[in-house]
């Protein structure tokens, strides 16, 4: 399977479970979004090609962001600054969680207790202690929870997994680098205000995700991660990281 129709696959098994909790088999499933940027606005995309699909509100920090949902989701949607009065609708079946990764414990935890039925963008916590609890508040709950996991699922990484680490061929593995590049981003005109990079900006933020690759595919212990370089921001919309793991290859994963 292709990682366009996997995509796809994904979104209708959420849309097509939520709907189970729906009255009427004809009715179309109510959903909202919490983060509507460059991620949040390609899964309204996919969710659309889908279809059966009702969009009733988008909650973003940007008011920017807020008002140009309405043109992805071509509908008339109510717009929060505030994603907690979202939550708070009644008339909601399922969200699109695609805020800032550290972010999406918080909200997928908050959408659940709410009662509505999430698809989380990955990472699913920033930081391990995050995952016990949030898996019992989608058990207590009852939600159906469904995380992107692209990386994990897509062919080529699992035939890389197979073909260099399963079958032994790399040996042990006592450090991996992992460095990423959005090379698109710099053709785009930043916001005014926004040319320079924030002081407040986790520069380790975006490159979480991709530490997640090393350690599914070695059986190995994290002892630490790293930055080892320093990241280069285009536009001030993403960046490019370098960060390692270090990992001791004769113990288990925790």
């Amino acid at each position: 399977m292709d990682s366009v129709s996997r995509r796809h696959f994904m979104a209708a098994s959420l849309a097509a479970a939520s709907a189970m909790r729906v009255m009427g088999a004809n009715d179309r499933i109510r959903m909202g979004v919490v983060g509507a940027g460059a991620r949040g606005s390609y899964l309204i995309d996919q969710a659309n090609r889908v279809g059966g699909i009702e969009w009733v509100a988008v909650s973003d920090a940007w008011d920017q962001r807020r008002e140009e949902s309405r043109k992805i989701t071509n509908q008339n949607v109510e717009l929060y600054a505030d994603y907690r009065r979202l939550l708070d609708r009644k008339d909601i079946d399922a969200v699109i969680v695609a805020t800032w990764d550290n972010n999406h414990t918080m909200v997928a935890s908050d959408a659940c207790r709410a009662l509505k039925d999430v698809y989380v963008e990955k990472p699913m916590t920033s930081r391990p202690e995050q995952g016990p609890p949030m898996v019992r508040t989608v058990r207590e709950t009852g939600r159906i929870v469904q995380v992107g996991v692209q990386q994990r699922s897509t062919q080529h990484f699992w035939e890389a997994k197979e073909k260099f680490i399963d079958s032994g061929r790399l040996g042990p593995v006592h450090m991996v680098r992992t460095i990423w590049n959005n090379n698109i981003y710099y053709l785009l005109k930043p916001p005014p205000g926004m040319e320079n990079k924030p002081a407040g900006l986790d520069c380790l933020g975006p490159s979480r995700r991709f530490l997640g690759i090393p350690r599914h595919s070695l059986t190995a212990t994290l002892i630490s991660i790293f930055a080892a370089d320093k990241p280069v921001v285009c536009s001030c919309t993403k960046s490019m990281s370098h960060s390692g793991i270090l990992a001791s290859p004769s113990l288990p994963l925790p």
